[in-house]
């Protein structure tokens, strides 16, 4: 006796032809908010660099800081450190002369390399905050409100003033240092906590370089660790058994700090080494310190006829210029 199959209504059909559901359809409906939010934050950075470069830049409004930052800006791009020795060669950190040099061999304006920095900074704060929230969304209001924050447009913006770029030194290793401190409490993988631990530690070290705060930026992130510490106390109240679980819940807050440290450093000591060679004071700046570099004491004012080793009198280029 012959079976007849069932028949088979258009639904199951239609149920069986489909199959199991699309993993790259299903993949791309995850990521369109990341591209969503990645294209918005693109069209805001450009706004933003647009808007900054309609400010025009002039050394007007502090002839003297930045002349000089301009003068130490251009004998760096020619090769030669910070140029002869004066009473204000080293009288204020490298840092944004650094910078405006850098700015100038790679032939970008001096405005467009600040907004550029600063995109750079609310990029890693708005990590932060995606990290914190899980949600594209609000990772993305928060650097398109920050991208075209009007300060950075302003008056004050038009001078040539290293407060333009520590600003957003600042604002970058207070968010790197979150950034490491999430690493460590979420265990994230060793590399993702040496990499945040990197960006930490050389953007503390940039920060000191180019201005005299010294650990002013420490209070946040301290407070930070406490938080955090708390945050995994409360999480875990329970401590481990034994010596061996303890020592392992350390090696990632102990490698952290420890690349943080170096990364610091490097920065630090290397300009400090630097001149120390060039100008026989092992100091990142002279503000604050007591005369030193082979200066000799004639009359009312320090002076001095030591010179940068290998430099000329004059620059041969402007590097202050923005456009």
């Amino acid at each position: 006796m012959a079976v007849v199959p069932a028949p088979v209504s258009s639904d199951a059909v239609d149920m069986k032809e489909a199959g199991p559901p699309d993993r790259a359809r299903r993949s791309g409906r995850l990521r369109h908010p990341a591209v969503l939010g990645l294209v918005t934050a693109l069209a805001a950075s450009a706004a933003s660099i647009a808007l900054k470069l309609a400010v025009p830049t002039s050394l007007n409004l502090s002839g003297y800081d930045g002349l000089l930052f301009a003068r130490n800006a251009t004998y760096l791009a020619d090769g030669h450190w910070q140029g002869p020795y004066s009473l204000v060669t080293i009288a204020k950190g490298m840092g944004y002369p650094g910078f405006m040099a850098a700015a100038h061999t790679v032939g970008i304006p001096l405005a467009a390399a600040e907004q550029l920095a600063y995109l750079v900074a609310i990029a890693v704060l708005c990590g932060v905050v995606l990290a914190v929230t899980g949600r594209y969304a609000v990772a993305t209001v928060c650097f398109v409100f920050l991208a075209l924050d009007p300060v950075n447009v302003g008056s004050a913006s038009a001078d040539v003033l290293r407060d333009n770029l520590y600003a957003s030194q600042s604002l970058f290793f207070v968010s790197a240092a979150a950034l490491t401190v999430l690493a460590v409490v979420r265990r994230a993988r060793m590399v993702w906590v040496i990499l945040a631990a990197v960006l930490c530690g050389a953007a503390g070290g940039f920060g000191w370089i180019t201005r005299e705060e010294g650990p002013a930026l420490l209070p946040p992130v301290l407070v930070l660790v406490a938080l955090a510490w708390l945050c995994a106390r409360t999480r875990e109240p329970d401590r481990p058994a034994g010596w061996g679980p303890r020592l392992r819940r350390v090696v990632r807050p102990a490698t952290a700090l420890g690349v943080a440290v170096v990364a610091f450093a490097v920065p630090v000591l290397g300009v400090a080494a630097v001149n120390g060679h060039q100008y026989g004071a092992q100091l990142t700046n002279e503000l604050g310190r007591a005369p030193s570099c082979g200066r000799t004491r004639t009359g009312p004012a320090w002076t001095s006829n030591r010179s940068c080793r290998g430099c000329r009198s004059t620059p041969s280029s402007a590097v202050w210029s923005t456009r």
